[in-house]
């Protein structure tokens, strides 16, 4: 994005505080937006997904989240050089699992019960009266490799690993015994998507006392965005001020405050080139006094003569093949079942003497 036209120091136009450093102009750099909100709003509404049957005409209305809104209370603006490292790092959650034989089946029967759950009930009971059936005339252990009577005894010796296995056999001497091992049927599991970190330091030596001051008031700006204020419980209402004194100290600290989201743009570069990206959390601050590599070094006036500012970010949200121009997954219908029509009408009915009795 292009390079707004920002004051060097600390000020407060339009609400919003902005620091820059160094004092001077640099062509290229990276701008940190803190926002912090109000979730006043957002709590008060009603909750996201809620069904309600006072839609039009008796039908049903889903409740989405544009009635609950978090508004931006106020911002902090901060713009350094290029940072001496940027890396784009994405992951997803991938892992290996086994699936035994039986789990592959019982897998299968349910997915053919989802596409046809009637059909699937029949095959299974019919499957079952079958397996009775060979128990009851003694035939269903017969045959030899390969046939139905050898799968049974397969099945019932894996089924009864976990009995044996407690008097000392396992599934490696029932492998033995019958010459062979059930296949693990190793496969992969998909999971989800990393959330993406960023890391950023920069190298800072001020050319005179006001940067340093300005590298100060960076640093403590950033520590009140990024840690969470305390929030307080008051008592209100009949006995609150002896309420109040017995539990002041829990009262006073008893909840943290949400720190600033923050908004990462680059500055004076070509954005198509670069990452991009999604609204973060800041991690932490890092600060090393001793940016030479051996001792912190005091400059005249007994400030640092430079230092070593290291910042990490966690984004909020994943990344997904949209935001590369990659197709979108489609959608899954949710069928919602409409509000039965008597119901409406009987409640219209049973309103209306209540209104007539109002009215006389």
């Amino acid at each position: 994005m292009a390079r707004p036209n920002l004051e060097t120091r600390l000020d407060n136009r339009d609400g919003i505080d902005r620091l820059q450093w160094p004092s001077g102009q640099f062509p290229h750099g990276i701008q940190f937006i803190f926002k912090d909100y109000d979730y006043g709003e957002f709590i008060s509404k009603s909750p996201v997904g809620n069904l309600s049957g006072d839609g039009e005409g008796g039908g049903t209305r889903w409740t989405t989240a544009n009635q609950r809104r978090a508004t931006e209370k106020s911002a902090f603006v901060l713009e350094l050089p290029f940072p001496n490292t940027l890396t784009d790092s994405t992951g997803v959650q991938i892992s290996s699992f086994e699936r035994g034989f039986i789990e592959e089946f019982l897998t299968g029967q349910a997915v053919a019960a989802a596409d046809n759950p009637i059909q699937a009930a029949k095959d299974m009971g019919e499957a079952i009266a079958n397996a009775a059936g060979g128990v009851a005339s003694g035939k269903i252990f017969e045959g030899g490799e390969g046939s139905t009577g050898a799968m049974f005894k397969r099945l019932i010796g894996t089924l009864g690993t976990s009995v044996l296995g407690q008097l000392g056999l396992g599934e490696k001497s029932i492998g033995t015994a019958l010459g062979s091992v059930q296949n693990p049927l190793t496969t992969l599991h998909f999971s989800g998507v990393d959330l993406r970190n960023f890391a950023f330091s920069w190298s800072v030596y001020p050319a005179n006392s006001q940067e340093a001051n300005d590298i100060k008031n960076i640093v403590n700006k950033v520590k009140t965005k990024i840690l969470p204020a305390v929030q307080s419980l008051v008592p209100t209402g009949e006995g609150a001020e002896d309420l109040a004194a017995q539990t002041q100290g829990g009262l006073a600290r008893a909840f943290l405050k949400y720190p600033s989201v923050v908004m990462i743009n680059l500055l004076g570069v070509d954005e198509s080139h670069y990452p991009k990206f999604k609204a973060c959390m800041c991690k932490g601050i890092d600060i090393n006094y001793a940016d030479n590599g051996s001792s912190p070094t005091i400059a005249q006036g007994g400030v640092p003569m430079g230092i070593s500012i290291s910042m990490s970010f966690m984004e909020l949200e994943i990344q997904t093949a949209e935001d590369y121009g990659g197709a979108s997954g489609g959608s899954l219908d949710v069928a919602i079942p409409p509000v039965p029509e008597e119901t409406t009408t009987t409640a219209t009915a049973a309103a209306a003497p209540v209104a007539n009795n109002a009215g006389g």
